[in-house]
């Protein structure tokens, strides 16, 4: 997966074992998802949380968690999300070119 630092888009988590009851809790890079939706046994989505502080494309852990009955159950995705630093511009220039045609202005013949 990957995507921009900003976040609020929402991604699909394919595996096995969600519960549709707990706890569930997912994480990209330490910062938590919202939104957090079980679709089934073996699918979830949620909402990717932003990461302003990323400079650089960088590799990001998911993790997992489902909390029943005081037991959690934790899986970790290493380095599965790259959050993608906004682009930026450094420079700008200007591009002239004079264009000459055959026509003259005013009526045609």
């Amino acid at each position: 997966f990957e995507g921009n630092i900003d976040g609020g888009y929402r991604i699909t988590l394919l595996g096995d074992n969600f519960l549709q009851r707990g706890a569930l809790e997912v994480t990209i890079g330490g910062e938590q998802c919202t939104d957090v939706v079980v679709i089934s046994n073996a699918s979830l989505t949620c909402l990717v949380p932003s990461h302003p502080s990323v400079i650089v494309p960088t590799p990001e852990d998911i993790i997992i968690e489902n909390t029943l009955d005081g037991q959690v159950s934790a899986v970790n995705l290493f380095s599965r999300f790259v959050y993608n630093p906004k682009p930026s511009v450094n420079y700008v220039s200007m591009i002239s070119s004079l264009v000459k045609t055959n026509r003259c202005a005013g009526r045609p013949r």
